[in-house]
């Protein structure tokens, strides 16, 4: 008779591992999605919030499309408007399809580019050399204004993870069904940044692991990107833009790798490896569960996967 792993996938993002008793790990790891706070306890944690939180702090970003122009200092620092740079990212953000948050970073890695290259200029290489030689000179200047106002995201995103996701009341978060599951000998993979497990349900800090760092940790320890390791093909840019794109598209990335080395007990108490871990953070359906096919034969059981609507009962 088959043993099997039950997979519970919902809007919630929770998935519910049923561990072998015989083993010494966890007899629940669960996995936590940005569905569990804004669906489940109506947090306001979507991209739509972030988004808001930017035009609260720059009232007249919108008013504002195209790409900032800086002013040179005395000391060689470029200096720019930044309520124009907010109305600049916000532009290109609108741009992305959807509000899940791993839209948004996906087109952080690729999609964003293309968007970048409505402010640019084709090169006509029929024309005097003269002429092409500016219109180059001239991408490479936008290209960089581009890179230098575009990468303050990063900077908006940890701004928001501290000033309104750590204001955040959880008062009348609580469920009592999510209560019933989440007790007893479980663990926590966590991708959110808000605290709703620790002050909502009681759990201990040692059993989450907050992948994407969480409330109250340093901006460097705030992880938000794209995962792409690959640099922009030639064919996808602008003449002059190459150096400014590529550099863009690397600060832009997420460090991964140093979010899975902060967690590497997590990996340990688990069994999870840590390149496995590298997997669910890369964040897509499939090689997920390409990854809980093999964590699954490890136990020695087989995946039962279940398919939830959007009101899942836990």
């Amino acid at each position: 008779e088959k043993r099997y792993l039950n997979v519970i996938w919902g809007r919630t993002g929770g998935m519910d591992f049923c561990r072998n008793k015989n083993t010494s790990m966890p007899k629940k790891l669960f996995i936590i999605g940005n569905g569990f706070d804004c669906y489940l306890h109506g947090l306001p944690t979507k991209y739509s919030d972030f988004r808001d939180y930017i035009l609260d702090c720059y009232p007249n970003a919108e008013e504002f499309q195209g790409v900032p122009g800086g002013v040179m200092m005395p000391r060689g620092d470029i200096l720019y408007e930044e309520e124009e740079v907010a109305g600049y990212i916000i532009r290109i953000i609108d741009f992305c399809e959807g509000e899940e948050w791993s839209a948004l970073e996906a087109c952080l890695g690729s999609a964003i580019f293309g968007e970048f290259g409505w402010d640019l200029s084709d090169i006509d290489f029929e024309e005097k050399d003269n002429e092409i030689f500016r219109s180059i000179t001239a991408n490479e200047d936008i290209a960089n204004d581009i890179e230098n106002t575009f990468v303050g995201i990063k900077k908006l995103f940890g701004d928001w993870v501290t000033e309104k996701l750590g204001g955040l009341d959880y008062n009348r978060c609580y469920r009592k069904n999510v209560a019933d599951v989440v007790s007893g000998d479980s663990r926590f993979l966590n991708f959110n940044y808000t605290l709703t497990l620790e002050k909502v349900y009681g759990i201990k800090q040692n059993k989450v692991c907050h992948i994407h760092g969480k409330v109250g940790d340093p901006e460097e320890a705030i992880y938000f990107g794209h995962g792409s390791d690959e640099e922009i093909e030639d064919a996808e840019l602008h003449w002059g833009t190459e150096l400014s794109f590529n550099e863009l598209k690397r600060r832009l990335r997420k460090n991964t790798g140093q979010a899975i080395k902060m967690h590497q007990d997590f990996a340990d108490i688990t069994g999870i490896l840590p390149s496995n871990l590298a997997r669910f953070e890369s964040g897509t359906r499939v090689p997920t569960l390409i990854v809980l096919e093999k964590y699954a034969s490890a136990l020695g059981k087989h995946i039962k996967i279940e398919i939830c609507d959007d009101e899942i009962s836990w």
